[in-house]
């Protein structure tokens, strides 16, 4: 498996994995037909809703730079000036907007060999035209995983980037107008939006330099690559998230659990257990092909579950404390509790067995065929089934790396496939970084680990979904990290903004989240329940 680095939600470039076709000189000037740099009356922009979502359109960002052409290549002779989005797409020969999101120096290499492959590209076919938004300057980033937020690009960058590359298009750095759309939430650089001309709709997202121009045409001229589905609003308070076949299950704080059938006709959240007193803290969710389940973290607290085709609340099983995680075999619900318990009961109810006590706040639990495993006293706990054999499997501690500076990372959220488990570990030393996530083999054997920013992280498969969020902006990528094979990261949607729910459906397909849109600006009251499929 080849290893993934993230920094500030945007991957450490190094060498790309796949090889570029060979690109022009970059000091050789290519003339080529009309010019899509020349500063022409720019045409009336598409209406919205204006977003980097999927579908959504692309806003008319403004950035500070110069208005390179096939004509002129010298930054030197050109002014340094605004220059709107909109100025690039209203020249006629313009069918396929490129913006590309990059980084200035030489410390990343994919940056340097797509803008040189863009000249080629744009030389030989003027109606594709890009856009290039220099925003970080990656040789200023003193250690590989400090952010590359931190470091945004100057015009003394600009002038480096552009006196060596020549680019036959407008380069700029970022400007407010550019900050608003969330853009830092795109995971790599370089990383490119692709949308056609007339409706400024974005149809892809592309990362990495390799293989980029067939990847360009395909994505110029063919389907776009996803669309977001926005399938119910509410003013809720969302805790957690949970599918079954063909319909997502919603907690709340104030509602206690809402329904949604996913392909249905009629997109609205209903509660599906009536008689859960708004305000019950449900802790967690989980289904099989017939029941939901769930437990509480507040008063009664409980155990239960309601059948998916309907029906009454039944309670399973009771305590004095809060049950804060579940997990279920072919045979019993096993569950965590505040007091220390790790437990079972029958799955169609019945009397506790205690199955060990006096764990440190546990939560998180798994089961497989042979073990238990959850996560007490901010480590990662395996207990035998059989003989509940204690194993301390990752401290704090062990999770360290020291060469980025996160000390310690506490594991707070568990996932499973094959032989490994899958932990998402919170950083809690004052770095930038604010997440490690690790995939840990069940047997012996040391982490595999990479560092990113906020994320909402799900399992399913072979993967690891993240909604991963910019820290200061909230502006989200939804995306999935394959964890073996070749494709290891597929973007789902950018633009979310304050994702706070993530879930997965069985086949690894669909991603569904939670999240609070703006409204003029500003958060809104109520949350939308949305989705997207991935390729």
């Amino acid at each position: 498996m080849r290893p993934l680095v993230f920094l500030a939600l945007v991957v450490a470039c190094g060498s790309d994995p796949m090889t570029d076709p060979p690109a022009a000189d970059a000091g050789e000037i290519v003339e080529a037909g009309p010019d899509a740099a020349i500063k022409t009356p720019p045409l009336p922009y598409p209406p919205g809703p204006y977003g980097i979502a999927f579908g959504e359109v692309m806003p008319d960002v403004k950035v500070q730079g110069y208005r390179m052409s096939s004509t002129e290549r010298d930054s030197r002779k050109l002014p340094f000036e605004d220059i709107a989005l909109s100025e690039v797409r209203s020249n006629p020969a313009c069918k396929c907007m490129l913006v590309l999101w990059t980084s200035a120096g030489r410390g990343c290499p994919p940056c340097v060999e797509i803008a040189k492959t863009l000249a080629t590209i744009s030389a030989k076919n003027s109606a594709v035209c890009p856009f290039e938004i220099l925003a970080f300057n990656f040789d200023a980033v003193p250690d590989e995983l400090i952010s590359l937020s931190d470091q945004p690009a100057t015009r003394a960058d600009l002038d480096a980037a552009t006196l060596e590359g020549r680019q036959p298009f407008p380069v700029g750095i970022i400007t407010g107008s550019v900050a608003a759309t969330g853009l830092r939430a795109i995971p790599f650089v370089p990383g490119m939006l692709v949308m056609n001309a007339n409706d400024m709709r974005i149809k892809d997202v592309l990362q990495g330099s390799g293989s980029i121009e067939s990847r360009i045409r395909q994505a110029c001229e063919g389907e776009p690559a996803a669309h977001v589905e926005t399938l119910a609003s509410a003013a809720v308070t969302p805790r957690v998230l949970a599918l079954g076949t063909n319909r997502a299950f919603l907690a709340t704080e104030e509602h206690g659990i809402l329904a949604l059938e996913t392909d249905g006709a009629t997109k609205k959240l209903s509660s599906v257990v009536p008689d859960l007193a708004g305000g019950t803290k449900v802790s967690s969710l989980t289904t099989d092909p017939s029941f939901l389940y769930w437990t509480t973290a507040s008063a009664p607290y409980e155990i239960a579950r309601v059948p998916l085709a309907g029906g009454a609340r039944q309670v399973l099983s009771t305590g004095a404390s809060a049950y804060t995680s579940i997990a279920l075999d072919t045979a019993e619900i096993w569950f965590t509790r505040s007091d220390g318990t790790i437990g079972t009961i029958p799955r169609s109810g019945g009397p506790e067995s205690s199955f060990a006590t006096g764990e440190n706040n546990p939560r998180s639990i798994l089961v497989d065929d042979t073990n238990v495993y959850f996560i007490a006293d901010d480590s990662l706990i395996v207990r035998a089934k059989s003989s509940g054999t204690r194993t301390v499997r990752a401290t704090p501690e062990m999770l360290n790396r020291p060469n980025e500076g996160v000390a310690r990372a506490v594991p707070v959220v568990l996932g499973q496939w094959d032989t490994s488990l899958l932990v998402e570990a919170r950083i809690d030393n004052g770095t930038p970084l604010r997440t490690l996530n690790v995939i840990l083999p069940k047997g012996d054997g040391p982490p595999t680990t990479w560092a990113s920013l906020e994320s909402v992280v799900a399992f399913a498969g072979a993967d690891i979904y993240h909604a991963m969020s910019e820290t200061q902006s909230k502006w989200s990528v939804i995306e999935r990290v394959a964890l073996r094979g070749e494709d290891q990261l597929n973007v789902g949607t950018l633009g979310q903004y304050d994702v706070s729910t993530l879930a997965i459906d069985g086949a690894g397909a669909w991603a569904y989240w939670t999240n609070r849109p703006l409204v003029n600006g500003a958060p809104g009251n109520e949350i939308t329940l949305r989705r997207v499929k991935f390729r």
